[in-house]
């Protein structure tokens, strides 16, 4: 039978079509089968070669901790000692997937400190060494610039932590993402950003899955009192706790970059209070005025202790609560049996005119 033309052009179309979904199914494919590698350990972090005799044990990782630039707990793990510990050093493993969904979100511009603790199964006092890496464009890869965030080797001591901080980058998409930690006991086997997936002796690995979050606004604001003393400290406080590359403050001539300001007036009028806040999206600013009062009265003394009753070698917090902005304070503790009295003469705290110390002290007691 002799096909005509649009029997051709029929079956050029239906292959055309097959090719293309055969096409789509490699690429579809291969996206779901690229995932991370999963890196090995020749000895690991409990290592007895197979016998009741134990070896050289090194490095393993035992606390988290992620806080942001204000100090809240971000992500946290609890002390699990060795991870996935071979009773030979055949099985070259040591590898954990602590978090395999998402336990935590790092924002694109903020600024993080990551705490390590590592320990020597067998008790050696040798210092270990920790490298970290995060996959910030999540191509399944830690190997491209900037995503070894430690930059330098940390070296943390038996039985204790280290801490460094690090910049989540700008530009790139919101993702499920992941962090990975690697320890060894030498440089000779971990020694800088490549070692995110090569083999190592000793020590473990540990991946944790995470969200990076790219902000969608950007919005300067803070919160104060409308009207303060003069010599009163002031709290300045951002409302933006985390998500901002940059904060920058302006008051009365003064410039601070931290999250949130504590300032002093030393004299009476009306002040601006200038924030700058960038992030990943842009700068935005807030500007408001404070009214300082100079007191026209003597203080009128009041003050609040944490607890009524203390045990020996305890802290005694003491807070003013005196109106009328006070400057200068002078506290003292009298013994109502024998009269003797513990003023600034024995803790220097106790007495003066610096409102960051003297306003509110806290005291050991004994």
């Amino acid at each position: 039978m002799v096909k005509t033309n649009t029997q051709f052009k029929t079956a050029k179309s239906l292959i055309s079509r097959a090719l293309t979904i055969f096409f789509l199914l490699l690429l579809t494919f291969g996206a779901e089968a690229q995932t991370y590698t999963k890196p090995t350990h020749t000895y690991g972090c409990q290592y007895n070669r197979g016998t009741a005799t134990t070896y050289r044990r090194d490095a393993a990782i035992t606390t988290v901790v992620i806080t942001d630039e204000s100090g809240n707990v971000v992500y946290s793990k609890a002390n699990d000692g060795c991870n996935n510990n071979p009773n030979a050093n055949i099985s070259r493993d040591h590898y954990t997937l602590v978090e395999p969904t998402s336990a935590f979100d790092l924002s694109g511009g903020s600024t993080y400190t990551l705490t390590v603790g590592l320990y020597n199964p067998d008790a050696r006092t040798n210092s270990c060494y920790l490298g970290a890496w995060i996959d910030f464009n999540n191509n399944k890869s830690f190997a491209d610039e900037n995503e070894f965030i430690s930059k330098n080797l940390i070296i943390i001591r038996h039985n204790s932590t280290n801490s460094f901080t690090f910049t989540v980058p700008c530009g790139f998409n919101t993702a499920t993402t992941r962090l990975r930690l690697r320890t060894d006991y030498s440089t000779r086997y971990i020694n800088g950003a490549t070692s995110h997936s090569k083999n190592l002796y000793y020590g473990e690995t540990e991946d944790y899955t995470l969200d990076y979050v790219v902000p969608t606004t950007t919005s300067s604001n803070f919160f104060m009192p409308d009207s303060a003393f003069v010599g009163t400290p002031i709290n300045f406080t951002n409302s933006n706790q985390s998500g901002y590359i940059s904060q920058n403050w302006t008051i009365d001539t003064f410039d601070y970059n931290t999250t949130n300001v504590t300032h002093v007036f030393k004299a009476g009028g009306n002040y601006n209070v200038k924030l700058v806040s960038e992030n990943c999206n842009g700068v935005d600013s807030t500007t408001k005025t404070i009214k300082i009062i100079t007191p026209t009265a003597p203080p009128v003394s009041d003050f609040v202790a944490d607890k009524s009753v203390y045990e020996i070698f305890e802290t005694v917090q003491l807070t003013d609560l005196s109106t009328n902005g006070p400057t200068y304070w002078n506290w003292m503790f009298v013994n109502s049996a024998t009269k003797d009295t513990i003023d600034g003469d024995d803790i220097t705290a106790l007495r003066g005119g610096d409102p960051y110390v003297h306003k509110n002290p806290s005291v050991l007691t004994g």
